[in-house]
């Protein structure tokens, strides 16, 4: 398994933002499948699958039984409740 580690614009200063990916099996040949867990940060059971999934992939990569490349997001929603704080937060057009 390798882990990839993608910089995501930050919201405000002095913040920090990525997301993590993690690959199994090889990248650039044959097949690609990407497993996002969850959309929204509030869905849980997502989240939960893709927990055990990663197990699961990481043995059969160790069998070397993966044919393609197989990307796992785990938290691809995490930065949704931070863009929705900082959407209240900003100020509206002048006289709202």
């Amino acid at each position: 398994m390798r882990t990839k580690r993608h910089p995501l614009t930050a919201a405000s200063p002095g913040t920090h933002r990525e997301l993590h990916s993690l690959h199994f099996g090889h990248g650039g040949a044959g097949r690609k499948a990407v497993i996002q867990a969850s959309l929204h940060a509030d869905e849980p059971p997502g989240m939960l699958v893709a927990h055990h999934l990663r197990g699961l992939l990481a043995n059969l990569e160790v069998r070397n039984r993966i044919d393609g490349e197989i990307v796992l997001v785990l938290q691809g929603g995490q930065v949704i409740p931070a863009a929705r704080v900082t959407a209240l937060r900003s100020p509206g057009p002048v006289g709202q």
